[in-house]
């Protein structure tokens, strides 16, 4: 029996989550060039402005993916028809946004004239409403669409992904940043570049590359919102200035991360492999780990009396700062 995934504890409450979600090609084989990578990319964000969910980071590798979600909630009030319009818009076209108008319009129309029922017209809404600001059905969503396009592409049909996607909570501020980074440093850590901001495919390479303002602004916002998690700001909003830039390319290129004493052994850790932000089942403060343990109780042995667990290996560094609820070599 497949194990029940990692979900926070506040699921539903109205409060975000942050998940570091990895899917890999089946075989594990080198499936994605250029092309592939790029249409991922398009699609994910796509993906992202039908959701409603937030991208923080993301990497798209050779033979698996990378991405860093914000699971936000639904506004207060929810979602209303030229917004819904919109979402759908943005993963069907406007061909497709424009069919469920009518759809929506004939359901409206039919409770005005006394052959339908509100219900109906919920029911409508409904059928993306469900989809929007969950975990599973975002990257559900991403992955089978992204393997339809590629089957077509290759003439090839069946999965293209190894079982699940793997996820792991991340909690605001300190573990979200490391991971952020960790994540664009995947083509460093490979050796396909020396530098993060090179790669094209990637939430660092595309918030500094050369395409337009309006390409690279969601890339910006996504590293930006995970540069000010947890931190008080004015109106509640981080900006991509050359502040943030500079403060996260410190945090890739020399490990520098406010709080931790070595930051030249944390970059050591952030060019290796570690475990903990892969399959930690969660990874934060304490603090945070221990409320998740206390949710999650069934998942543990009866034996263990706390959730939080120190880092090890390879992540030693980020021992005291960050800790996981899963007690791995690193």
């Amino acid at each position: 029996m497949a194990r029940k995934r990692w979900i926070v504890p506040w699921n539903g409450t109205g409060k975000p989550a942050i998940y570091h979600c990895v899917s890999r090609v089946v075989d594990r084989r080198f499936a994605f060039g250029p092309d592939e990578k790029e249409m991922f990319r398009q699609l994910m964000r796509r993906v992202e402005r039908y959701s409603g969910c937030r991208v923080l980071a993301y990497c798209a590798m050779s033979n698996h993916i990378h991405v860093l979600l914000e699971v936000t909630p639904a506004a207060e009030g929810g979602v209303d028809d030229a917004e819904l319009l919109c979402r759908v818009a943005a993963l069907y076209g406007k061909g497709g946004a424009e069919i469920f108008g009518q759809e929506l319009e004939a359901a409206r129309q039919a409770v005005e004239s006394g052959t339908g029922t509100r219900r109906q017209v919920e029911e409508t809404r409904a059928r993306h409403l469900r989809r929007m600001h969950d975990l599973s059905e975002f990257m559900k969503t991403l992955l089978q669409r992204f393997t339809q396009w590629f089957n077509r592409r290759e003439s090839r049909t069946g999965n293209l992904w190894e079982d699940k996607f793997r996820s792991v909570i991340v909690e605001d501020a300190a573990a979200a940043r490391v991971v952020a980074a960790y994540i664009d440093l995947n083509p460093v850590r490979a050796g396909i570049v020396p530098d993060p901001g090179a790669y094209r495919w990637s939430s660092y390479g595309e918030a500094t590359g050369k395409a337009g303002r309006r390409e690279v602004e969601p890339a910006r916002a996504g590293l930006a919102r995970v540069m000010g998690l947890g931190e008080a700001r004015v109106g509640g909003v981080t900006k991509w200035d050359s502040e943030t830039s500079r403060a996260y390319r410190n945090l890739l290129l020399r490990g520098h991360l406010q709080g931790l004493p070595q930051p030249a052994d944390l970059d050591e850790t952030l060019r290796g492999r570690v475990r903990h932000f892969t399959a930690g089942g969660a990874i934060g403060s304490r603090e945070f780990i221990e409320t998740v343990f206390r949710a999650s109780r069934e998942r543990f042995g009866p034996k263990r009396t706390t959730g939080a667990r120190r880092m090890r290996g390879r992540a030693s560094p980020l021992r005291d700062v960050v800790w996981s609820a899963r007690d791995l070599g690193g």
